[in-house]
């Protein structure tokens, strides 16, 4: 059985869903997931939903009492208790030195904590694990007729990210794409597609109007918090091609599309600081267009 700590928004949820899948996949084994974070969230912390389960996922549910074990298990006296019993878990932290050889030798029986944003997790089980990520509820009308627009449309996802990107921190460490970014961006669709809509996806739907214009057609796709979020991205997946923010719920969009040739385009520099994540996260033939800071 394959752990999984799963922690933060539905974007990070879908990283660590993954991450656990590709080494379960690889093992013929189960996948386990701790949702124990939503249980227990602080007054510092941003409030999230544990909303996976919005996929039709393939996983159990940790037990209180493991998961509460298996965090018991990082002081000095359980580590020692832990390693003389048969049914041990192996924690595997993602700043550990030996986290990445995990997935170059796959182990049975451990549990993984971090967020687990690599491409590669993904591309090299697409095919195990692409199912997982259809609904697991019948859509709405108003779903549905979205569903059917991007369809018969050559439909292009634009996500555009501001709301908590634009707080002094997040703005320092990772910095919301601007209009000039989103301006070439569609550029580039139109000179490589033919009578492209757009489907917008926004916290900000008014700055979007004021700042993000076309002679194509433009639809905004903002159904509010919650469980459509898992629609929204589902929906992401389902357009002919991505145009995608600094953010891991437009880049699970673009990774988990299901149309041949399709084009994505994303952002660089990818955050502020943490130059490596961009390598990590982004599609090898994915267009990068550059940013401002």
């Amino acid at each position: 059985m394959i752990y999984v700590n799963i922690r933060g928004g539905l974007g990070n949820q879908i990283a660590q869903y993954i991450a656990a899948r590709n080494l379960a996949i690889r093992l013929n084994t189960g996948v386990c997931l701790d949702i124990s974070f939503y249980k227990n969230i602080d007054s510092q912390t941003t409030q999230r939903d544990f909303l996976l389960n919005g996929f039709n996922i393939q996983a159990e549910f940790m037990s209180d009492a493991l998961a509460g074990k298996v965090r018991r298990s990082r002081t000095f006296l359980n580590k020692v208790i832990n390693h003389f019993s048969k049914d041990k878990i192996i924690v595997i932290n993602e700043d550990d030195a030996n986290a990445q050889a995990i997935f170059q030798n796959p182990i049975d029986n451990i549990y993984l904590r971090g967020y687990w944003h690599r491409h590669e997790y993904f591309s090299k089980v697409k095919q195990d694990i692409i199912g997982d990520f259809n609904l697991s509820y019948e859509l709405g009308d108003e779903q549905s007729k979205l569903l059917k627009m991007v369809s018969k449309s050559n439909s292009v996802s634009i996500h555009i990210r501001r709301g908590d990107y634009l707080n002094l921190l997040n703005k320092s460490r990772y910095g919301a794409c601007d209009e000039y970014y989103y301006s070439e961006a569609m550029k580039h669709i139109e000179k490589e597609t033919e009578d492209p809509t757009y489907f917008i996806f926004s916290d900000d739907v008014a700055w979007c109007r004021e700042n993000i214009s076309s002679q194509n057609k433009i639809k905004y796709v903002s159904l509010g918090e919650g469980s459509h979020t898992t629609f929204e991205i589902f929906l992401m997946s389902r357009c002919r091609h991505n145009i995608i923010a600094n953010s891991s719920f437009s880049l699970y969009g673009a990774m988990l599309n299901i149309n041949e040739n399709n084009i994505v385009i994303a952002p660089t520099p990818w955050f502020n600081v943490e130059k490596e994540a961009e390598e990590q996260r982004l599609g090898k033939d994915w267009v990068r267009l550059k940013r401002n800071i």
